[in-house]
This record gives C-alpha cells, sequence and structure tokens, in this order.
C-alpha cells in the first residue's frame, strides 16, 4: 500500500477522533483502509491485503 493513500485517511480519522497519539492514528488509519480493501474484518486478510497486495499468503509459497 503507497502512502498517498493511507495519509489523508489518517488525517481524516483523527478529525473524528482528536484523543489519538500519532501511532495510535496510524494503526487506526491501517486497520481501517485495509479492512475497506480486504472487504473482510478478519485480520489475516487485512495483512494479506495490505501487505502481500491481495495475494494470499498459501499463493506466495
Amino acid at each position: 500500500m503507497h502512502p498517498k493513500r493511507l495519509y489523508p485517511w489518517k488525517n481524516e480519522g483523527v478529525k473524528h477522533v482528536v484523543k489519538l497519539g500519532k501511532w495510535q492514528a496510524v494503526g487506526q488509519a491501517l486497520l481501517s483502509f485495509g479492512v475497506i480493501l480486504a472487504r473482510h474484518t478478519s485480520l489475516t486478510r487485512i495483512v494479506e491485503e495490505i501487505v502481500l497486495g491481495g495475494r494470499n499468503a498459501q499463493q506466495m509459497l
């Protein structure tokens, strides 16, 4: 995932949850953006989407 797509999302999230620290905001942005990209709430699928670009870890082996 390219940072240019993530940082505007993080900044929008911080507007609504103002008490987040910098790294909390980044984590919240990664999780919420990952859920949208993966169309699923499973952490495995979110990580596969963010890190592997949607490719299944089994396909990488």
